[in-house]
């Protein structure tokens, strides 16, 4: 992928995921409804009930950084391009199914995802494809 490409595509990445932070992301049983901050706050309670995907939020801007510098960092250290993408995918798996909020009440089942959860679900997807593209391409050990 050319340089100036490959920087287009990271910028996109990075400004959607921004973007789904401040969006509804889900609307629980309750009729209480989350934005993306909140989501950001509690999501570490998810691993409790074994929803792991708001670990992206950590693993993404990872792979925006290498990316946008492109092969100068990626020659050093290919395999961790290759870590990034397969755990960013593993992660965006996993939000598919995520169900319910912790609340201090218990769960809280979710009964409408909003327009955040879905740019969310794409940024983390972009950045996991966008990084294995990028690895497989350059063909690194």
């Amino acid at each position: 992928m050319h340089p100036n490409i490959r920087r287009i595509v990271f910028a996109i990445i990075l400004i959607v995921w921004l973007v789904s932070l401040a969006q509804p992301v889900a609307v629980t049983q309750r009729g209480t409804p989350y934005d993306g901050f909140a989501i950001g706050f509690i999501g570490p309670l998810g691993m409790l009930i074994g929803h792991f995907g708001w670990w992206a939020n950590l693993w993404l801007p990872v792979a925006v950084i290498r990316g946008w510098r492109g092969s100068a960092q990626r020659t050093k250290r290919p395999a961790i391009d290759l870590t990034i993408g397969i755990v960013l995918l593993l992660l965006t798996i996993n939000s598919l199914f995520w169900k319910d909020i912790l609340t201090d009440a218990g769960s809280d089942p979710i009964v409408r995802y909003g327009i955040g959860y879905h740019l969310w679900l794409a940024a983390v997807a972009g950045a996991g494809i966008a990084t294995l593209y990028e690895r497989i391409r350059r063909k690194a050990p």
